[in-house]
């Protein structure tokens, strides 16, 4: 019998096994190729001369994103009727940053964040409702930042010659965030009965009706949702550390634009770690707008630097201080 359960357990960690290492060749694949592209005697160049008076506070940009999501998650979750401190919350957000910057997907931690919020609950379904209530906010803020940020810039992308990329990436993110919103219930419950086949406790939660809550706390939810912009923000704030602390001429307007760009393509699990995708999408993103492709690949490897370095708060945190539960 016990030889049986790990026969069926073979094939899924095979899966898993052949995913990681298929996106940990894509990133490779793409750095490698990128590097014979680019001039890295230039990139090591710039990189040098870097001026470690904005990177640090590009650092602390990255690591204190965690800090308002996690009040506005604390609203979310105190509208459900749960009591868990804000700086628990913060805690799952650090690590949950952790696991999504070192683990080979982009939803690694949301996934541990999920989970850890809903053992917080004893299993009740608020915990689950907040998270996909916070999940959907954050959502809508980087939306809205992009969107907003776009249309203030328009004549600039136009000459750039990016405006209809950007109005593809905008309208995708746009459709999905509508249809999320109109057929919300209907995708929960199909999501249900996928998750269920894993975890049969979960038919017995009711998230849709805990989600009904929000609509009756509109104020206390838009705060929530006013609050999910500081994070990006805050990212948009270190990229612009980054883009002086190399001493570089970009356009500062267009990371407002770009941040959520790379919130959605970081996202894909194709990549370990965002390294690969990111680099490129900062060369196709930061060209029109008059950078050398050394000069975005210096960008992104601060980034992916910073990136590590914060996602390494998050990791040390749970080895100090495990999960009680």
């Amino acid at each position: 019998m016990q030889q049986a359960q790990k026969d069926n357990r073979k094939p899924g960690a095979k899966n898993k096994l052949f995913f990681f290492f298929l996106r940990l060749f894509i990133s490779a694949a793409v750095i490698i190729i990128l590097l014979k592209s680019a001039d890295t005697g230039k990139i090591a160049g710039i990189l040098k001369n870097s001026n470690i008076l904005f990177i640090i506070p590009g650092f602390f940009c990255i690591l204190s994103g965690a800090f308002p999501s996690a009040l506005a998650w604390k609203i979310l979750l105190d509208i459900q009727g749960m009591k868990v401190s804000f700086l628990k919350i913060a805690y799952f957000n650090l690590v949950g940053f952790f696991f999504n910057t070192y683990l080979p997907t982009g939803v690694g931690g949301d996934v541990w964040r999920g989970y850890a919020i809903i053992k917080e609950g004893d299993g009740s379904p608020g915990g689950a409702a907040s998270f996909v209530a916070e999940r959907f906010l954050a959502l809508g803020a980087i939306i809205t930042l992009g969107a907003v940020s776009f249309l203030f810039r328009l004549e600039q992308f136009r000459q750039a010659g990016i405006m209809n990329s950007m109005l593809i990436f905008l309208g995708i993110l746009i459709t999905g965030f509508i249809i999320a919103f109109v057929f919300g219930n209907r995708i929960i419950k199909l999501l249900k009965k996928i998750v269920s086949k894993f975890f049969p406790g979960l038919k017995e939660y009711n998230i849709e009706e805990s989600l009904s809550v929000y609509g009756k706390n509109p104020g206390k939810t838009a705060a929530a949702y006013l609050l999910s912009f500081l994070s990006p923000l805050l990212e948009c704030a270190a990229f612009i550390f980054i883009i002086h602390a190399l001493n570089l001429s970009a356009p500062v307007f267009a990371v407002f634009i770009l941040v959520p760009l790379l919130r959605f393509i970081n996202h894909l699990p194709v990549s370990y770690s965002s390294i690969g995708t990111q680099d490129i999408t900062l060369i196709l993103f930061w060209q029109p707008l008059g950078l050398t492709s050394a000069e975005a690949m210096s960008i992104s490897v601060l980034m992916h630097a910073l990136r590590l370095s914060a996602g390494l708060t998050g990791g040390a945190l749970y080895v100090l201080f495990p999960p009680s539960k």
